[in-house]
This record gives C-alpha cells, sequence and structure tokens, in this order.
C-alpha cells in the first residue's frame, strides 16, 4: 500500500507542475498536506459517511441497523438531501433520535457533496474511512476493529461488508445464474483475501461505497480530486481506478444488503424495485412506522443487492419523541 500512496502522489505532482493554475495549485497543495497527515495518523479509529436523498424511513433502518449490529466505529456523518420541506422535516426528526450522528443537509445553494466531503476528511483524524448509502441493513454483527486489524496484517486494500461466499450473483447487472466465486483464500479463521483482476461482478468492483473499510491515506487523493455531484457520479468515476493485483478482504457470509426500493438519484440505468415511491415511504414514516430490520436478521441474500419486501412495524421509541416535542 506505501507504494500505490507514493504512486498516487507523484502522479499529481506531476499534474501540479504541468497543468495547474495558481488556484488548483492552493488545492494540490493542500491535498497534500491531507495526505501527509493521513499518512502519520496511526489510530484504528473508522468514520462512516453516508449520502441519504429523500428516504428518512430508509435512513432510519440503516442507522437503526449500524447501532444495533456494528461495533468499532468512531463516528458517523450523513449528508442528505431533501427535495420539499417534508422531507426536510423528517430528516429533522431523524436527529433527534441519533444525536450521535453528525447530519449535513446539502443545501440547493450548493449542489454538490464534493465541499461537505472534503469538510469532513479534512476534519477527522480517523485513519479509515467507510461509505454507505440509505438503502442498506446490515445484517450481522460486526467488529470493524477486526476488519482494520486484518488489513494490516494481510497488507489488504479494502474491507468489503457486502461480500462473502454467499454473492454469487449480481442484482444490478441482472446476472441471476450463479457465478462461480474468485479463488478465495482463508487468510485467517473466517476471512478470505482475493486479488480483484481475479474476481467478476462485485468481486472487481474494489472503490464499492456500500460498506467497504478504506485506509483514507490510501484514497483521499482521488476523493478529493475526481470530479462529481451526487453520490452515484463518485461511485461511477471512482470506479475506474482500479488496480487488479490489489487484494480486498470479506468475511464467509456478507454482513449487509442493499435494498433498492427506489430511485432517487438521476442515472435512470440503475436498477430499482420501484416498488414504493419516496413519498409512500414518507407517509409510513409520518404515521409512525419504520421498518423491521429484526427480519433481515442474519438474511441469506446471494447478491449484494436484492429483491425484498419490507415489513413495517411501529417505531414506539421515535414517537415518544415525536410526543414529547
Amino acid at each position: 500500500m506505501i507504494a500505490y500512496r507514493l504512486k498516487l502522489l507523484a502522479f499529481f505532482i506531476f499534474a501540479g507542475v504541468s497543468v495547474c493554475s495558481a488556484e488548483n495549485g492552493a488545492q494540490f497543495e493542500k491535498i497534500r498536506q491531507l495526505m501527509r497527515v493521513a499518512s502519520v495518523q496511526k489510530n484504528s479509529d473508522v468514520i462512516l459517511i453516508t449520502f441519504s436523498y429523500d428516504r428518512p424511513l430508509q435512513l432510519h433502518a440503516f442507522l437503526e441497523s449500524v447501532a444495533k449490529r456494528v461495533k468499532g466505529l468512531n463516528q458517523t456523518h450523513v449528508i442528505y438531501r431533501a427535495s420539499s420541506s417534508a422531507f426536510a422535516s423528517a430528516y429533522y426528526e431523524l436527529e433527534r433520535v441519533y444525536p450521535d450522528v453528525q447530519f449535513i443537509e446539502q443545501r440547493e445553494a450548493m449542489p454538490s457533496i464534493k465541499p461537505h466531503l472534503q469538510k469532513i476528511l479534512e476534519e477527522s483524524q480517523d485513519s479509515y474511512l467507510m461509505f454507505g448509502v440509505d438503502d442498506i441493513v446490515v445484517t450481522e454483527e460486526v467488529d470493524l476493529q477486526d476488519c482494520v486489524r486484518a488489513m494490516e496484517e494481510h497488507d489488504a486494500y479494502s474491507f468489503y461488508l457486502r461480500l462473502g461466499k454467499n454473492i454469487t450473483q449480481c442484482y444490478t447487472l441482472s446476472i441471476h445464474q450463479d457465478f462461480p466465486n474468485p479463488p478465495l483464500q482463508e487468510v485467517e479463521k473466517g476471512i478470505f483475501s482475493w486479488a480483484f483482476g481475479q474476481g467478476q461482478y462485485d468481486w472487481n468492483y474494489p472503490n464499492s461505497m456500500d460498506m467497504t473499510i478504506f485506509r483514507k491515506s490510501d484514497v483521499i487523493t482521488e476523493l478529493l480530486t475526481l470530479d462529481y455531484l451526487t453520490p452515484n457520479y463518485l461511485d461511477a468515476a471512482w470506479s475506474r481506478h482500479v488496480n487488479p493485483a490489489f487484494k480486498g478482504l470479506c468475511y464467509e457470509h456478507s454482513k449487509m444488503v442493499n435494498i433498492p426500493l427506489n430511485l432517487v438519484q438521476e442515472n435512470k440505468e440503475m436498477r430499482n424495485m420501484q416498488f414504493f415511491s419516496t413519498t409512500e415511504l414518507l407517509d409510513e414514516f409520518n404515521i409512525g412506522f419504520k421498518i423491521d430490520i429484526d427480519d433481515l436478521y442474519k438474511f441469506n441474500n446471494n447478491s449484494p443487492h436484492m429483491h425484498y419486501i419490507p415489513k413495517f412495524v411501529y417505531d414506539v421509541e421515535r414517537m415518544k419523541l415525536h410526543v414529547a416535542k
């Protein structure tokens, strides 16, 4: 990984000398400073940055599953966008439910997530970074410190909670016939390693934003220099930066699932169930319901994304807060 960091830095030094204006040069110097800070940080702290747009009910399920099943997480940030005051009010309510989560509203005056992401990365002292999106549910207990330790001991690029031996199909590409896992090496009990170049579909998608743990020093340059406005565009741009020789790690069974109930971003090609509209789910949220995450506990999914009709239950604790305010 050290060679990878040096290669990235050399590339951007060359780019800075040859094409940077004074303004871009200042931005480049800030990136170099951030890389220096990230490279000397020795802690094992993990920061989670989550994106949400008009999906407070789904975000609630994600945050509840993180709080209930994820250990070893230092801090959580949510960058959210609301298309109306009704959606904004629902997010404000979630801020009361999760007082330890940092909510950042992306307003119309700032259409890009990039300035918010840059600010978080500049201020964070965490050495490890993980992204999430609002239609994920964590399905099993996981200790992120175990993941960080394994990454360092086995010189892995990243650790994937979305992958495991159970992942043999690819929902997003409509691959519904089982395909073989890449050659997996059990590097320690219950943890497996593979080279990205030997995988296909989700197994050859290193820069996934679905609960993947990265060293901040390995990825910060790309996150600050790529062009993007939305999480989907960041995902697409970042996906082009692949080194097939790098290794990933995963558990024997995946620890999360992504449930694409609906589409909120501009990319119309993204596959989704189109089962509930965001307005219908907002109505369920406002009358006091939530997704029953226990119905997904230890779910045996065969793709990181899957069709699933959620079970709704009355949200007693949230409604107590709602009445008390």
